[in-house]
């Protein structure tokens, strides 16, 4: 799993294919309408979501990324990726793409980010290119 902080996008593999979860404002929403009592409630009160939930947030994430996916589609998704990493590993994309949106304010999603082992910078982000800093703009 690897985050793209400036997208926003928690890239994982299942097998051979490379996949994303993205959530934007509307895909929360889309979200909470698939959860008795609404996300902020739901999150507080059962964090670990039911198997329903995981899904629908793959299949709403899985679209927000930009694939064009059904829900068997996800639910096929989440059952090789579970096979293959396990139920936790799963449940930590999930984690992560909901942290990741920045519905939290930038302080608390880097300090959930880091409670989860996810640096929020990319790997070679701040590396110069080329070897030589970029000079400041005046």
């Amino acid at each position: 799993m690897r985050l793209d902080r400036i997208t926003r996008k928690v890239w994982f593999e299942v097998g051979e294919s490379e996949h994303a979860l993205l959530f934007t404002l509307s895909g929360i929403e889309q979200l909470e309408a698939k959860m008795p009592g609404g996300f902020l409630s739901t999150i507080a009160s059962q964090p670990t979501p039911t198997l329903t939930t995981l899904i629908d947030a793959f299949w709403i994430g899985l679209r927000g990324a930009g694939e064009k996916v059904g829900r068997q589609d996800a639910q096929a998704i989440v059952m090789a990726h579970m096979r293959e990493f396990g139920v936790e590993e799963t449940l930590r994309i999930y984690e992560a793409a909901v942290i990741a949106c920045g519905f939290f304010g930038p302080t608390y999603t880097k300090e959930l980010l880091a409670g989860l082992g996810i640096d929020d910078v990319d790997p070679g982000e701040d590396e110069a290119k080329n070897g030589k800093a970029a000079k400041p703009k005046k």
